[in-house]
């Protein structure tokens, strides 16, 4: 078994926000899967069960799956630009 230890000084206000945040990354990632599944896997699948996103995408059909699509495309760039593998959560 191998072993990492990182180690803060929380002293340093700076140190403790990057703690803070390592700490934090496993609630950014589930974050993240969140998104990609409760807003843009609906609109390839099954639709929006109700709310705002259901009633655009009933009066505009012809431009919100698009608008949605290209919407999902940048947030996965975004993702791969940042070295973020949603795989890694899953």
């Amino acid at each position: 078994m191998s072993k990492v230890t990182i180690q803060f000084d929380t002293s340093e206000p700076d140190q403790l926000l990057e703690m803070r945040r390592t700490l934090g990354a496993n609630s950014a990632y589930n974050a993240l899967w969140e998104i990609s599944q409760e807003l843009f896997r609906p609109a390839r699948k099954h639709g929006y069960p109700h709310g705002p996103l259901a009633k655009a995408l009933d009066e505009h059909p012809e431009v919100m799956p698009e608008i949605v699509g290209l919407l999902e495309e940048r947030f996965y760039e975004l993702l791969r630009e940042n070295n973020i593998d949603l795989n890694d959560w899953t």
